[in-house]
């Protein structure tokens, strides 16, 4: 019985942790698109200051 409810929790424990790495991807993924477009319309900008947007956002 309390293996079984283990093995639940750990299956649930799981779902949680791929469900936030895939909201943390589709946010950097996101993020990553804004920066194309925003760099398409500042192309004289330095990278470094793209790497620390994409750092902070």
């Amino acid at each position: 019985m309390v293996f079984c409810q283990k093995g639940k929790l750990r299956k649930q424990l799981q779902q949680q942790i791929a469900n936030k790495i895939s909201v943390k991807l589709n946010f950097i993924q996101n993020n990553f698109n804004f920066l194309t477009i925003f760099q398409k319309h500042q192309p004289n900008l330095p990278k470094i200051y793209y790497a620390c947007i994409a750092f902070f956002l």
